[in-house]
């Protein structure tokens, strides 16, 4: 559901503080995300699958930089009231916080931490119930500069995610990784470098058994060529390699494969900025039946301020989803989706204290796995104020 909300304000630079708030409104012509053959009255009890949703949110943005150090941080709560289906009415929170610090000449790190209270996705989750979910992060990342041109990176980090729903918590989720890497600095800036990551994941609440078709846990490692590139308008990012996942019970679902994401951005002017990223990553997915994809895509995001006032964006993605591990039986074939999104925003500022915003978008997905094809457009609209 965090396509409802709208986005955490910050600071304004300069700012050392910066209190906001606002409403918003939604609507959804299929909020549960349910296929075109399914009958509303059975699956939900209402004669329409459509819902307008009403969002207030207020909070407080931090930017402030002592020195050569950074902090940056947010605080958010909402309230979110549907109107047909009034039972997923919600109360969430949003916080963050982040010191990008520096020490000496040869020492740099970034410390990042938060926590989120929301409503669950119905996107691999279609039944009409509220599970509100809470998700914790933290990461600490350092480099240090051994010559002029030549760093070393170490990085560490733990994510939680639990269900509130009890019929969901097979899908509470743990994990940590570390990473390892060198990089080589040109004076333009470049880099090229070499990074591994191994990444330690559990789900808490799932047993294994003798007729177990899903695991409670998996290992995955990735060694990866990582880049930073930048010419005149344009720069690449990215980072390309191979991963491998383990299962922690049932060898079975081990699996491996080129992994990596390529960013892209070109400043076509000071006023109209696109970005492109393509991706295959093997990622976790929250799902009861399934805890391994391969997804492949891109995405597609251009950016345009016609005024000082006026910002215009339009995105749109594709992803093809390949299913390492959906429940079924060994032998048997494994699914694919694919995802398809596009939609269009546009916010104004009249005045510095207030933004206003409007947007549409539209997804569709397209499943072997029954009942899993879906189709929903939204519009929303909102108003912020920052004090």
């Amino acid at each position: 559901m965090c396509g409802l909300l709208p986005a955490l304000a910050r600071a304004g630079e300069g700012d050392f503080l910066t209190p906001f708030a606002g409403i918003a409104s939604a609507y959804e012509d299929n909020l549960f995300r349910l296929s075109d053959d399914v009958d509303e009255e059975l699956a939900l009890g209402e004669s329409s699958r459509s819902d307008w949703m009403r969002t207030a949110f207020a909070g407080l943005g931090l930017d402030w930089q002592p020195g050569r150090q950074q902090v940056t941080a947010s605080l958010q709560a909402l309230d979110q009231s549907f109107q047909r289906f009034s039972f997923l009415d919600n109360t969430g929170y949003d916080t963050s916080a982040r010191w990008n610090m520096a020490a000496g000449r040869s020492l740099t790190g970034t410390v990042d931490a938060g926590f989120k209270r929301e409503l669950g996705s119905f996107d691999n989750f279609r039944d009409p119930v509220k599970d509100p979910i809470d998700t914790t992060h933290g990461t600490l990342e350092l480099g240090y500069l051994i010559t002029p041109e030549i760093e070393l990176q170490a990085g560490t980090g733990i994510r939680t995610s639990t269900h509130g729903l009890e019929g969901r918590e097979a899908s509470n989720f743990r994990g940590s990784h570390w990473l390892l890497g060198v990089s080589r600095r040109t004076p333009l800036g470049n880099r090229l470098g070499l990074q591994y990551r191994r990444d330690d994941g559990r789900f808490p609440k799932r047993e294994v058994g003798p007729f177990s078709l899903t695991d409670d846990g998996y290992l995955q490692q990735e060694g990866v060529v990582t880049f930073t590139w930048q010419g005149g308008f344009t720069s690449l990012d990215g980072r390309l390699g191979y991963s491998w996942r383990r299962s922690n019970n049932l060898e079975f679902r081990d699996y491996s494969g080129p992994s990596g994401d390529l960013s892209a951005r070109y400043m076509w002017s000071p006023k109209l900025m696109l970005d492109l990223n393509a991706y295959r990553r093997l990622e976790s997915l929250d799902d009861l039946f399934s805890s391994s994809v391969t997804t492949t895509g891109f995405s597609f995001r251009p950016v345009w301020a016609p005024t000082d006032r006026i910002v215009l964006r339009a995105n749109t993605g594709y992803t093809h989803r390949q299913y390492e591990d959906s429940g079924l039986f060994v032998g048997a074939t494994q699914p694919k989706e694919n995802i398809l999104s596009y939609g269009l925003s546009a916010s104004y500022t009249p005045r510095t204290l207030v933004t206003l915003s409007a947007g549409y978008s539209h997804s569709q997905r397209s499943s072997d796995r029954p009942g899993n094809d879906y189709d929903a457009n939204s519009f929303n609209f909102s108003v912020q104020v920052n004090l």
